[in-house]
């Protein structure tokens, strides 16, 4: 019980300093056009098979078992010379983090 208590509590702090992670509820949607039956996670018209993920705009979504859509993105990130940073879109998550200053003020 230690174990997972020191697990939960180790992953939860990752979640905090490596950025936003949030989890939607189930989004199963089944589509039989191609003549065979297939369920998959319905990220606003987005297909999404169980098990994958996909990046878009510096953000991960990934279709779960249960057929909930958890997701990641980039938390915020500051220095002396730039006070907030914003993603390079081109880059695929978690690369595209912070990369570019969009606030050089103070």
């Amino acid at each position: 019980m230690k174990l997972f208590l020191f697990v939960f509590v180790l992953i939860s702090v990752y979640n905090v300093v490596n950025g936003a992670v949030g989890q939607a509820a189930p989004s199963k949607t089944t589509d039989c056009s191609s003549g065979t039956c297939v369920d998959y996670c319905d990220n606003n018209g987005k297909k999404i098979l169980p098990g994958q993920q996909i990046t878009e705009n510096c953000e991960l979504t990934k279709c779960n078992k249960d057929f909930s859509l958890s997701f990641e993105s980039c938390s915020p990130f500051r220095t002396d010379k730039c006070k907030r940073f914003g993603p390079d879109v081109k880059l695929s998550y978690p690369d595209c983090c912070n990369k570019i200053c969009i606030d050089r003020s103070g």
